[in-house]
């Protein structure tokens, strides 16, 4: 995420927080191409209703802090792939069972 950040910006990422921005962001632009996808005309009710319907349809959007996939009646999006347990080890990170 930083690297992209950096490039776009000219700049390194301001704070921790900068990630939960970035996957708000790639949810955002996965939703509006299937908004478009749609035919709705962006700045129209229907583009709107068009867009909120992808947002809460996505699926396997992966993010740096977890892979969304929004479900009826979640509002977090986020399932047990995005729950892991590393350890560093020798300088380096080592995923655990």
């Amino acid at each position: 995420m930083s690297t992209i950040y950096e490039k776009v910006n000219n700049e390194p990422a301001g704070d921790a927080f900068a990630a939960y921005a970035y996957d708000g962001w790639l949810i955002f632009a996965d939703s509006a191409k299937r908004a478009l996808a749609s035919g709705a005309k962006p700045g129209t009710p229907e583009f709107r209703k068009a867009l909120r319907d992808a947002m809460v349809t996505t699926k396997d959007v992966v993010g740096t802090h977890a892979v969304y996939t929004f479900k009826p009646g979640e509002r977090y999006g986020v399932d047990e792939r995005s729950r892991v347990m590393v350890k560093l080890e020798k300088g380096t990170w080592k995923l655990l069972p």
